[in-house]
Parts: structure tokens; sequence; C-alpha cells
């Protein structure tokens, strides 16, 4: 009878804490090592990726914690039981990190869709555009809020290019780079404000509306999403007739076809798909969202 209320202790342990500090754990292995395994990454801005760790971690617990709490129970008190202990966190812990990598290793290296273009470093704005000269001081803001913006010191750069822009309110460039500030911080209210103040000084940039796509996106807004990501494709297109077949094409056309399911256009997604296919036929991911896409069309 103990060991059998050994193994229900484990069980119910099992699932508190493989709910909240075994996903926590298996988190921040995760974010460690984003670094060299992409896929985690890719998983993580997936609509279900940060419940997988979770699931990962409630699983492997089901399998351990049980097996421990019967030899916890016959175990005598003291220092065995928390060598028990400690020790079955530890395999927790490895099972749980070896079946993520596992997972995100399916997952293509070269699997994109926020494909942004080179940062400035220096001062520059499109002919139609009113800029003041900068300043030495506002110059030196610029510059030092790009620099920060590279080393992903985020809050920092928002600062310095607030600077800048206060002397300089007409300069797109600082907005854009501001407005990516705020959305690798996920504030995106904030940069949505700032592309669409880039995207006011001058009509013909392009890079505006890819960003305002992205942006609105992420923010749930999906048919204006496809409306500036449409009018990005258009004018990449009047640029080159072979954008489409270049890698921003193919993130591009993958992002439109996300958006099209995200909304149930179900056809009009699939033919995004195609796109990327035909572009590069082992995009998995493509693949593998238009098979989702074709047993949704009733």
């Amino acid at each position: 009878m103990s060991i059998f209320k050994g193994i229900c202790l484990g069980l119910i342990f099992s699932f508190f804490y493989g709910w909240i500090p075994g996903f926590f754990i298996l988190m921040l292995l995760g974010e460690l090592s984003s670094s060299f395994l992409p896929g985690i990454s890719v998983m993580w801005s997936s609509t279900m990726g940060p419940l997988v760790p979770m699931f990962i971690s409630m699983v492997i617990g089901v399998f351990i914690f049980p097996v421990a709490g019967a030899l916890w129970i016959r175990k005598d008190a003291g220092e065995s039981k928390a060598k028990l202990g400690i020790s079955t966190l530890l395999i927790h812990t490895l099972f749980a990190y070896g079946l993520l990598v596992s997972i995100t290793l399916e997952i293509p290296e070269g699997y994109q869709t926020d494909i942004a273009p080179p940062i400035q470093t220096v001062i520059s704005a499109p002919e139609k555009q009113t800029l003041a000269t900068p300043t030495i001081e506002g110059l030196n803001y610029y510059k030092q809020g790009l620099k920060l913006l590279e080393d992903q010191n985020y809050s920092l750069a928002i600062e310095n290019l607030t600077e800048f822009i206060n002397i300089n309110p007409k300069h797109l460039e600082a907005y854009m780079a501001r407005g990516h500030a705020y959305a690798s911080i996920e504030q995106y209210d904030k940069a949505l404000v700032d592309y669409e103040m880039a995207n006011q000084l001058d009509k013909s940039y392009v890079w505006p509306y890819h960003y305002l796509a992205l942006t609105l996106r992420d923010l749930g807004r999906y048919q204006e999403s496809i409306n500036n990501s449409e009018t990005y494709v258009e004018l990449r297109l009047m640029e080159s007739d072979v954008w489409s077949e270049t890698e921003q094409g193919l993130g591009s056309y993958f992002h439109l076809g996300e958006v099209y399911f995200q909304i149930g256009q179900y056809k009009k997604s699939i033919e995004y798909f195609d796109k990327v296919l035909e572009i590069d036929e082992d995009h998995a991911v493509a693949l593998q969202k238009k098979l989702e896409a074709a047993g949704l069309i009733e």
C-alpha cells in the first residue's frame, strides 16, 4: 500500500512540477540554446509553441516521478531521500531537454519569415523626405541608437533614437529603427506607430509596408496585415521581376500564406504556400501548412 501511495504522490507531483517549475526551467534552457538551435526560436514564435515545454515537462514527469515516489516511500528519512529527490529532478530536466531538442531539430534551419533589410549606419533619407540638417548632438544620438539596437540593448536604443527624433522629427530611418527596437521587446502598438509614421513620410519606400504587415499580424489585425504585405510585394516586383524568386520573396509569400490561413481563407493560403514551394520545393513547413489548409477546405 505504501508503494501505491508513493506512485500516486509521484503522479500528483508530476502535474504540479511539470506545469510550473519544470516548464520555466525548460523555457530557460530553450532560450539559452536558441542561438545554436534555431528551431527553438521558430517554435517559440508559433501560436502553440510556448505550450510545448509545458507538455513535454508534464509527460516526462508522468514517467519519472511515480517511480521516484515509490522509491522515496521505501527509503529512510534523511540524506538518502534528499539525494533521491535531487537526482529525480536532474533526470527529469535532462530527459525533458533532450526531447525538446529532438523535436526542434526537425524544424528546417532556413525557416524564417521576418526577413529584415540591413540596418543603415549613416543618416540618409528618401528624396521626398523633408529632413532638417541634423545637429552634431542629434547625429550622435542616432549613431548611438543604431549601435545599441545592433547590440540588442533595446531600451537604451529607444531612448537615444527618441532624442534624435525630437530634434529631427521627419527622419524616416530613425522611425524605422525605433520601430524595430519596440518590436524586439514586443511593444507592437508603439512599433506600429513608428512604422506608420515612416510610411507617411514616403509612400514609395517599401520597407514600412513589410514591417507594418508583420506588426499588424502580431497584433491580430490580419486583414490589414494582408493589405500591407500585398502592397510590399507589388512594389518589390516593380523593382525587379526576379524578386519573387529570392529569399525575401519566399518569406513574404509564406507570411501571406500564414495570415490567410489565420482568417480561414484556405484556398488563398494554399496559393501562397504553392509560391513558396515553387521557390523552394523542399520547404517542409510550407508543405505541412499547405496540407493542413487543404484538409480544412469543405
